[in-house]
């Protein structure tokens, strides 16, 4: 069984919540499961990764 998983989020824009739920809800669970989760984020939805914008 994988133990870790993975989500790339590529050109999400952090202005539309609805396009955010389900890939943060999913990498939440995975980790309240011990699994090992990263989340890329790439192109506009880099933009999560700035202070104060998430």
């Amino acid at each position: 069984m994988a133990d870790k998983l993975t989500i790339i989020m590529a050109n999400t824009d952090p202005r539309n919540g609805e396009e955010l739920g389900a890939p943060i809800f999913q990498a939440s669970v995975a980790a309240a499961m011990e699994y090992e989760v990263d989340v890329i984020c790439t192109a506009t939805s880099g933009r999560l990764m700035r202070k104060g914008v998430a």
